[in-house]
């Protein structure tokens, strides 16, 4: 006896036993059911399920003993997520019920069979993002795929300031893979900016103020970048 299945049935099937003239079927935990064919469909299974199913061959004379088989629908698509740092992103995914074998692809390149259930891409620039796809399988085959897509935390920006008597302005570009930006003026207070622009001021003249900056994304922030800037004198 053979089988084969999908993501929500299971289909057993066997050739014909000389001398057999009927055949019945049980699960483990049910009665014999006489068969009109040499096959039995289970459906509307959830993924990853195992189901056993015995069959006996007979005649007028009585019943075999039983042959049976295992079989394990294909497991539903695991659920990815993804950590990043500067210049690495991991992703993880749990345990798939009914998996034996994971796989994984990046946009731009073929499946590869996993041993673990972690996948590391490391030597990245900042800023880059990256989509991994994963799919759990069994011998019946694999599930759909699931992604997700990190990016590693942003470069530091570079900033840059100019003055007058009494303010003092500090911009920078934008950065890639950045969505968001941040400000302090000690370098631990931070106040998250929706800009890239940073203006003091009320500021008497001969005054040095340092502006500390972050560019960040979902997976951090970066290091800092600074610039001191002083404001003019009087008269100048």
């Amino acid at each position: 006896m053979s089988c084969t299945a999908d993501a929500d049935s299971i289909t057993w099937s066997w050739p014909a036993v000389t001398g057999a003239t009927k055949y019945r079927t049980g699960y483990l935990f049910s009665d014999w059911v006489e068969q009109t064919g040499r096959t039995k469909t289970l459906s509307d299974l959830s993924a990853g399920t195992t189901q056993l199913l015995f069959v006996q061959a007979g005649n007028a004379s009585g019943w075999s003993d039983s042959d049976s088989a295992p079989c394990t629908t294909i497991p539903a698509a695991p659920s990815v997520s993804c950590t990043a740092d500067a210049d690495s992103i991991t992703w993880t995914w749990p345990a798939a019920t009914g998996a034996t074998k994971y796989r994984t692809a990046y946009f731009w390149a073929p499946w590869i069979e996993q041993t673990g259930r972690t996948k590391t891409l490391s030597d990245l620039s900042a800023g880059t993002t990256q989509l991994l796809f994963v799919q759990a399988g069994n011998a019946a085959g694999w599930s759909d795929s699931d992604s997700a897509t990190c990016t590693t935390t942003p470069a530091a920006p570079d900033v840059s300031c100019t003055s007058t008597a009494s303010s003092i302005t500090w911009t920078w570009p934008a950065v890639t893979g950045a969505t968001r930006y941040r400000t302090s003026y000690n370098g631990s207070t931070w106040t998250e900016q929706t800009t890239r622009s940073k203006t003091r001021s009320g500021l008497s003249s001969d005054t040095t103020k340092t502006l500390y900056v972050q560019a960040g994304n979902t997976s951090g922030w970066s290091s800092s970048d600074s610039a001191a800037c002083t404001t003019s004198s009087t008269g100048k």
